[in-house]
């Protein structure tokens, strides 16, 4: 966008405008500059913006007026690839306030989920997945062995000890061991090397790891293994936006069949031999 509003801006001025800069018979001049800086930007950052935009203009039209002098008129003459352009723009821009207008963006969990059972072949996993709690916490911390004890508690008040611990002394954790996420991220964070990642998950609930200032605690509450079927929960807004995706093509497709149909009853399409 940047180049076509200095193209727009090279013509030789005819105005009393202050003229910026110069290149060849390209004028910048104050007006083309005018909307460049936001009116909340610091006068030494409104000028650093100013001083990079006439330098790329000044770059831009030293390429231009090169490529005027090399092309031939007829290579020069764009009119067609203009016209093309606008009206490509205008109806995209007509597409996309239809959209605004029309489209439902509401997608319940039943559309959701019959989706997923409809479609169980394009959801096969291409990584492994867990659900896992994790904490990353200095070697000299307190009461670490408290940490493997609430860990492995199935208890309540042993899970809020222990979110209340990650608040004060964990240096990054993860709490939402609800949540699927890939495993090759997790164990990365967790220090784990393995050279079976599907084994490991498979065999390996609460694990420790330790490099030479940090302690790692992880607790796999669940997987899902490369090449099954991913959960329903991992793929919602995947599919929640497939969704909005078919009916926006469905949207399209109506209006460009509504468009003919129209033209066609007010006689206004004709094929000249």
């Amino acid at each position: 966008m940047l180049f076509c509003a200095i193209v727009s801006s090279c013509t030789t001025t005819t105005t009393s405008e202050k003229v910026i800069a110069k290149c060849f018979d390209y004028e910048l001049t104050s007006s083309d500059i005018h909307d460049v800086v936001n009116e909340n930007t610091s006068p030494g950052d409104s000028a650093t913006i100013i001083n990079n935009y006439i330098e790329n203009w000044t770059k831009q039209m030293a390429v231009l007026a090169k490529a005027e002098q090399y092309l031939t008129e007829g290579q020069k003459d764009v009119t067609g690839e203009l016209n093309e352009y606008r009206n490509s723009l205008i109806v995209y821009k007509y597409e996309q306030e239809l959209i605004r207008q029309q489209l439902d963006t509401a997608i319940s969990d039943e559309e959701i989920e019959k989706y997923y059972n409809e479609r169980p072949q394009n959801f096969e996993l291409k990584e492994n997945l867990v659900k896992a709690f994790y904490l990353k916490v200095s070697k000299d911390a307190p009461k670490l062995n408290e940490v493997k004890k609430w860990l492995r508690s199935s208890k309540d008040e042993d899970r809020i000890a222990l979110d209340e611990y990650c608040f004060q002394f964990g240096e990054d954790y993860i709490l939402g061991d609800d949540d699927w996420m890939p495993s090759d991220g997790l164990l990365k964070k967790a220090n784990i090397k393995t050279g079976n990642t599907q084994s490991y998950l498979k065999y390996n609930k609460y694990i420790e790891t330790a490099d030479s200032l940090h302690k790692f605690f992880v607790r796999i509450n669940d997987y899902k293994l490369k090449g099954t079927t991913s959960p329903l929960e991992f793929e919602k807004e995947n599919i929640k936006n497939l969704i909005l995706n078919q009916s926006k093509l469905t949207l399209i497709k109506e209006m460009e069949l509504d468009a003919i149909e129209n033209a066609i009853k007010k006689n206004e399409i004709e094929v000249f031999e």
